[in-house]
């Protein structure tokens, strides 16, 4: 309930990237393209899969587009060598100028999750 509440937030129109924030500070990365070319991406923030995260359709068919217009989702992972929660990062923070919406009730499996108070205020998926 809770993350559906929250999600029901924000305008269905708007293109929307909630979870976890998995580091402190944003990520770069310099990597090779496909046609050679050296490429330094813009810092960017990525939700860490093992807490999970959620789009919205908005956000769903941005990123369709992008990826529809150049490389797929599983070349750009390859090319970039960012697993597959940091490629999703990175694309909607880098190359869509999207950020993410971070929500500190999301937990991963590595957490202590012994010391978490409020259990009905975390999210479960």
């Amino acid at each position: 309930d809770l993350l559906q509440n929250h999600l029901s937030s924000y305008p269905d129109e708007s293109p929307v990237y909630v979870g976890k924030k998995s580091v402190a500070k944003p990520v770069k990365i310099t990597y090779r393209s496909t046609n050679g070319k050296t490429v330094r991406s813009k810092p960017f923030f990525f939700a860490t899969g093992g807490a999970g995260w959620c789009i919205n359709r908005s956000m769903y068919q941005r990123l369709l587009n992008l990826l529809s217009d150049g490389p797929g989702f599983g070349m750009v992972s390859q090319m970039t060598g960012l697993p597959d929660d940091m490629t999703v990062g990175y694309l909607i923070e880098s190359e869509l100028g999207e950020q993410l919406k971070s929500m500190e009730n999301f937990h991963s499996h590595l957490e202590n999750l012994n010391r978490l108070n409020h259990l009905s205020d975390q999210v479960n998926i």
